[in-house]
């Protein structure tokens, strides 16, 4: 305990800089990360590929929605969901889902799995459902079940959060060839989105439009819609005020920081003059300074994110995130060597200027 007083009695400075600089960064990339998550959950995890479609009621019969559907499947590495399907519960969101490739699920897995592409091949009657829902299941022979009308589907997985709620905590994701074999489907004509993660927005429009050709007809309708942007990028416009004001502060700790570093140097000026004396290179200076620098942002570091747990515990700032993501913690990490190139570069440029016999006079 002595060693660490005498060792942060010169790095004091430096270490609150770098604890505050932490703190504000976590908490900034923390908020982005929420809304950005949330803008996701709202948007049913759709990638900027989505082409949101419906069927022409105008001499549309089930038969050819059922066809065009098919036909649809036939293709590669599609994503298609229904978010205006038949309901299973009152006040529950139900989409059917399909996909028969490369599937990015945004959806938290608290129990169980995820559909795969073997439950639509074999048009398996299986639902996913929100944790809010689980007081609907009913438990037969070991399996829980959930009903839609008559028909009995396996629940294989609870999606949603331990600590937080979500979009699709009251949501039930169903698996949408199910619906492709009824007799009455009324409802089967609206709400539906192609999706891909490897196809383009134009690749998915192209096969509806040769589908429309090859059945002589236009049964099938695109939705306009606004060029779609990035969650990631409407995530930083939502959270400008803040980035705005928390990035004011983030400089001006940064300033700090740089007084701080040649503050620091000052005060172990007399070491590494005694270290040149004795043969010592800039480079073995450097990496001293880097080894010393390294020591304090780990402390900085720790008491930073210790800090900001309790923060997140205490339920003190609703900006933050429930938990401290990885994706938080190496972005910290990120920033603290970024920080310690410009220590460095300011410690190299205080190191050339000065003279070896003022160091060991202590003086600079």
């Amino acid at each position: 305990m002595k060693i660490l007083k005498k060792y942060l009695r010169k790095t004091q400075f430096l270490a609150l800089c770098l604890t505050s600089i932490l703190i504000f960064t976590s908490l900034t990339i923390g908020h982005v990360e929420k809304i950005y998550q949330m803008m996701l959950e709202v948007n049913n995890f759709k990638t900027i590929n989505s082409v949101a479609f419906y069927f022409d009621e105008k001499n549309l019969t089930l038969n050819n929605i059922v066809k065009s559907l098919k036909e649809i499947e036939l293709q590669k590495d599609i994503i298609i969901i229904h978010e205006a399907g038949r309901a299973f519960i009152p006040g529950a969101s139900q989409f059917g889902i399909y996909f028969n490739g490369i599937y990015k699920s945004g959806y938290n897995l608290l129990e169980g799995r995820f559909f795969n592409v073997e439950d639509f091949k074999e048009n398996r009657k299986v639902v996913v459902i929100g944790k809010k829902l689980i007081n609907n299941v009913q438990t037969e022979d070991g399996k829980r079940y959930i009903y839609r009308g008559n028909d009995k589907f396996l629940v294989i997985g609870i999606i949603g959060k331990e600590n937080s709620d979500t979009q699709y905590d009251s949501r039930i994701l169903y698996n949408l060839n199910v619906d492709l074999g009824e007799e009455d489907m009324p409802y089967l004509a609206q709400g539906f989105n192609l999706d891909s993660v490897v196809k383009s927005k134009n690749n998915l429009k192209n096969i509806i439009n040769v589908i429309n050709r090859k059945n002589n007809s236009a049964p099938i309708r695109t939705v306009y819609e606004d060029e779609n942007v990035s969650p990631l990028i409407s995530a930083v416009q939502n959270s400008r005020t803040l980035l705005l004001n928390f990035s004011l502060i983030i400089l001006c700790i940064i300033i700090s920081l740089t007084r701080a570093a040649a503050h620091w140097i000052d005060k172990i000026a007399l070491e590494l003059g005694v270290r040149r004396m004795y043969g010592a290179s800039n480079k073995n200076i450097i990496l001293h300074i880097v080894k010393g620098y390294l020591s304090v942002s780990g402390i900085s570091l720790v008491i930073a994110l210790t800090f900001e747990k309790l923060l997140v515990l205490g339920n003190a700032l609703q900006i933050q995130n429930s938990s401290l993501s990885k994706f938080n913690m190496l972005a910290s990490a990120v920033f603290i060597l970024i920080i310690g190139i410009i220590v460095t570069g300011i410690s190299t440029f205080s190191i050339n200027k000065t003279q070896i016999s003022y160091l060991i006079k202590g003086k600079v």
